[in-house]
């Protein structure tokens, strides 16, 4: 029976700079929403790149020197790329958001799922009776194309019909019969202009 080898360290090691360069020149570069985006000057792109490989760098040194085992390298290099790309994905997301609302409900349901004890804010201070048509996180306008995905009773829809004074349309999708059964109840006693 043949040995199969692990592949060559040094490929470890090459990968491990080229996908999280990678990732960080995509947050930094390409980032979704690049009005917001503090990286909007070349000079900001510049360092924040730099900046970035930096810490790659470090991470790599201090990995050599605490791990002597070469599997125990390669392993918490995939690791701290894991976690290097989930940080940057969490960043570009947090870069697009454009209200401070939704940057703090980001953070703190974040916060409240991943690490409890470092949240700030308990859910009753979060929740909000208008959080699905939050007026203060993007404008409703009269030509809106709602899609409720587990319409359940009707119950959101309710919710947006006394948000907005007129819609283009509404399409209501719920899997429970019974539930479904409720939607049709609810949706025959709007009236025919609504429906």
């Amino acid at each position: 029976m043949k040995k199969i080898k692990l592949l060559s360290p040094i490929i470890y090691y090459i990968a491990y700079f080229v996908i999280n360069s990678f990732i960080a020149f995509a947050v930094t570069f390409i980032n979704t929403n690049p009005n917001l985006s503090s990286y909007n000057s070349a000079s900001n792109m510049f360092f924040s790149i730099i900046g970035n490989l930096g810490i790659l760098a470090l991470l790599f040194v201090l990995t050599c020197l605490i791990f002597k085992k070469t599997r125990a390298r390669c392993n918490t290099l995939l690791i701290l790329t894991i976690i290097f790309g989930i940080w940057c994905m969490f960043l570009d997301v947090f870069e697009s958001i454009n209200s401070a609302r939704s940057k703090e409900l980001y953070v703190e349901i974040l916060a409240q799922r991943l690490a409890p004890e470092q949240s700030t804010k308990t859910y009753e201070e979060l929740f909000s009776p208008t959080d699905y048509f939050d007026q203060s996180c993007y404008h409703i306008t009269d030509n809106e194309v709602f899609v409720d995905c587990g319409a359940y009773n009707g119950d959101t829809i309710k919710e947006f019909l006394n948000t907005v004074k007129d819609f283009d349309s509404i399409y209501a999708f719920e899997m429970e019969e019974n539930n479904y059964k409720q939607l049709t109840a609810y949706v025959h006693t709007l009236e025919e202009k609504k429906r």
